[in-house]
């Protein structure tokens, strides 16, 4: 058991690392120009992909406790190589950004493991756990479908977005009642609508 939990910790500490010079590296992308219909320099300021691969790692941990170590090294190693990247790039030591990532990192731990303990129940608790990140991923692809609408832009997130929906929500359905996986839909889609359609209302109001 120890074993495999150092393992994971290692793997996820060098994806961690990887994607965080990643993130660093597309930052630099211009927004504008031909790579603007992509916005690859859009990546790291979005929730979608955290919320989405903190979401698979908790729900393919062995248990809680391997969900919520190997999920804060992860989002840890991300967010040390991604600002010590910039710093190494740019000069420019991100102090108070990399203090909230850091905080960030325990609370997605946290997420982690409700996601984990959440696997496969039906509480209507642990199903409300698997409709919170199913609604973010829906609120922001919409946002991304709108951006591509109205300003040819964030294709990229928006794949993403697209993948992190449908696997997390086949995941979320796996060895459910029909029931739980129409409250897991259902309140998901529920909650995305509605937000959206509250911020349609206040842009056009405004």
């Amino acid at each position: 058991m120890k074993k495999r939990l150092f393992v994971a910790i290692g793997i996820y500490i060098i994806l961690g690392v990887a994607i965080g010079i990643l993130t660093g590296y597309l930052r630099g992308f211009p927004p504008y120009g031909p790579l603007a219909f992509w916005m690859f320099s859009d990546l790291a300021g979005r929730y979608g992909f955290w919320v989405f691969s903190v979401s698979l790692i908790a729900y393919i941990a062995k248990n809680e406790k391997e969900a919520g170590i190997t999920s804060f090294a992860y989002m840890l190693a991300m967010c040390i190589s991604y600002y010590t990247y910039l710093y190494m790039h740019k000069g420019i030591l991100y102090k108070k950004e990399f203090v909230f990532w850091t905080f960030f990192a325990v609370f997605a731990a946290g997420c982690a493991v409700l996601i984990r303990v959440a696997k496969e129940k039906e509480r209507k608790r642990d199903l409300a756990v698997c409709v919170v990140p199913l609604a973010l991923l829906g609120i922001e692809f919409l946002q991304m479908v709108y951006f591509l609408y109205s300003y040819g832009t964030n294709v990229f997130q928006l794949i993403i977005d697209f993948i992190g929906v449908v696997t997390i929500g086949a995941l979320f359905q796996h060895n459910r009642t029909r029931k739980s996986k129409a409250i897991i839909l259902g309140g998901a889609g529920i909650i995305t609508a509605a937000v959206c359609g509250f911020y349609l209302i206040l842009w056009s109001v405004t």
